[in-house]
């Protein structure tokens, strides 16, 4: 694995989650992406492995789901791009946490993100 951020996916059946990590691949972001199978898998898999985790992106309904589950959880505290689709295009609510608010959802802009993570000075999640 890279000595870079990992970014936690968590797939959904319409492809949204994927149809962004492609687009963010393509905007230049080369930080490892990791599929998880839901926001529940994240902790053990932190336990497990060393890697610094930069952000997640996840259906909108994942973290809806999340904060319906048992209250006591630990939240992961990672930004979150949490997806889904508005007359086929792509929507994102950034959350700071899946337990904090969301972000009224805008259009998901791949290169809009690489140039926010880089305007923040987070230059080393892209090579």
């Amino acid at each position: 694995m890279s000595e870079l951020p990992v970014v936690m996916l968590v797939p959904d059946a319409r492809g949204e989650v994927e149809r962004a990590a492609q687009r963010l691949r393509e905007a230049g972001l080369r930080n490892p992406m990791v599929h998880l199978r839901s926001l529940d898998d994240l902790a053990p898999w932190r336990r497990q492995h060393p890697w610094e985790i930069a952000f997640l992106i996840v259906p909108a309904e994942a973290c809806s789901e999340y904060l319906a589950g048992d209250a006591a959880r630990p939240l992961p505290a990672y930004p979150v791009f949490a997806l889904h689709s508005i007359g086929g295009r792509l929507m994102a609510s950034v959350w700071s946490s899946p337990g904090a608010g969301a972000a009224s959802p805008v259009p998901f802009d791949a290169r809009g993100v690489v140039r926010s993570l880089h305007k923040l000075g987070l230059r080393w999640l892209v090579l």
